[in-house]
């Protein structure tokens, strides 16, 4: 499978209306998202929730495109309604790139919206909403880490182990694009993680993972249900 998530830091100063020009909003949304969001430079939040799906997009599509350029006008979303009754607020989304379709889940607070997409080894467009429910997925503040992305790491890696009832030190993540996770130095699974101003996040495939690193009669996954560390919301 597939997987890119992307995390977005609503009071980040990159993110604040007036540091963004009116033409970088013109150049990153297709004609379709303009009409459909009606984004304006002094409400950012629609175009961060687009700009977040189609960066989750293009990581996930970029694992087997190395050196793939990211033009967001050619990702174009869909989105759902939002479910307010999940924690949060969540919608579905649907990217669509060259042909092909990615389907995923974008989740919000007041502070950051998150959003995970997928696409199965096929290229088939299923991964919403039944392949989530096999995704594991993270968003936490970095409380000013020198190195957000080892922190990303390792927040993965206790939480990837805590779900396994494995010891810390048998989980690993290695590479960077992409990066995967490992047991005992074995790859097991697609990972993506993200980082932007204090928060970080990670999605990763949490029931091939586990599938693979249990015996078979050992309990299902939980569903693909974001754990946001205290002071993310």
């Amino acid at each position: 499978m597939r997987i890119g998530n992307d995390i977005v830091d609503l009071l980040d100063p990159e993110a604040h209306p007036g540091a963004v020009h009116p033409r970088f909003v013109a150049r990153i949304l297709a004609e379709s998202e303009t009409r459909s969001e009606a984004p304006q430079t002094n409400a950012l939040r629609p175009v961060w929730r687009l700009w977040a799906c189609k960066e989750a997009a293009y990581k996930a599509v970029a694992r087997d495109h190395p050196g793939l350029p990211f033009s967001p006008r050619s990702f174009e979303v869909e989105l759902g309604p939002p479910d307010r009754r999940a924690p949060g607020c969540r919608r579905h989304c649907c990217v669509r790139w060259q042909g092909r379709v990615l389907c995923g889940e974008v989740e919000e607070t007041a502070r950051w919206i998150h959003a995970v997409v997928c696409e199965d080894a096929a290229g088939a467009a299923n991964a919403a909403p039944a392949a989530l429910y096999d995704l594991r997925r993270v968003v936490a503040a970095c409380g000013g880490a020198a190195d957000a992305s080892l922190f990303v790491r390792r927040l993965v890696i206790d939480e990837a182990a805590a779900s396994l009832g494995l010891c810390p030190s048998r989980v690993s993540v290695h590479g960077r694009r992409p990066p995967w996770l490992a047991v005992d130095g074995v790859r097991r699974a697609a990972l993506s993680i993200s980082h932007h101003g204090a928060f970080v996040a990670a999605a990763w495939e949490s029931g091939v993972f586990l599938s693979r690193s249990r015996p078979a009669k050992a309990a299902a996954p939980r569903s693909g249900r974001t754990r946001a560390r205290p002071g993310t919301r």
